[in-house]
């Protein structure tokens, strides 16, 4: 395919320090300018003729919406999903950076337990599998009906963190470098002093 690149184009952005996301418009006269960017998940973006767009928009704890924007106004909700949402408690996630052994900084996502209580030390389930923080802004909805049989938040609505951490694999070592990160965000959480360290948990592979 070709691209007219006097006319509009849409790029999507992506942030991988901070997994911030969205949309810029693009053309040779102009350059790029953004349509929509901040730290959420947002994606399937649609454009009517007129150069009206509509996306949807979510973090972890604000169920997926619908926004729609034309050029420089303001954004409008035009749908909000899961409207029990905020009848709920309902967790929290943060992105955490940490260095394994060889210096390397590395993101993790970290889940709160729902009504969360910084003077109580909770448990913690730790789901692992190479990039996992890009996690961080989508919205789960509770649910024994996942694919791989994990699901954040039953976990978070049951008083568990909930840490999925990056693993950098080093060539020909990849189980040790694997434990390597592991145990470093591990660790990093621990010291935040809000995980009981006898009570940890690990899922995946």
């Amino acid at each position: 395919g070709t691209f007219d690149l006097s006319q509009d184009v849409i790029l999507e952005a992506k942030k991988l320090e901070n997994w911030s996301s969205g949309y810029y418009i693009f053309n040779l006269k102009y350059g790029e300018k953004a349509l929509v960017y901040e730290p959420s998940e947002i994606d399937q973006i649609h454009r009517s003729k007129n150069k009206m767009y509509v996306y949807r928009k979510q973090n972890f704890d604000s169920p997926p919406l619908l926004e729609f924007k034309k050029d420089n106004a303001d954004a409008k909700v035009l749908f909000t999903s899961n409207k029990q949402h905020k009848e709920y408690y309902f967790g929290k996630s943060e992105l955490l950076y940490y260095y394994n052994s060889k210096g390397e900084k590395l993101k993790a996502a970290l889940f709160y337990p729902a009504n969360f209580n910084p003077k109580t030390k909770y448990p913690m389930v730790v789901h692992i599998y190479d990039i996992m923080s890009k996690e961080l802004h989508k919205y789960v909805n509770p649910s024994l009906r996942n694919r791989e049989g994990f699901n954040i938040t039953n976990y978070t609505l049951k008083d568990y963190f909930v840490l999925l951490p990056d693993i950098s694999y080093e060539l020909g070592d990849p189980g040790i470098s694997a434990l390597d990160c592991v145990t470093a965000a591990v660790n990093s959480v621990i010291n935040k002093g809000v995980v009981d360290e006898r009570k940890i948990g690990l899922f995946g592979h």
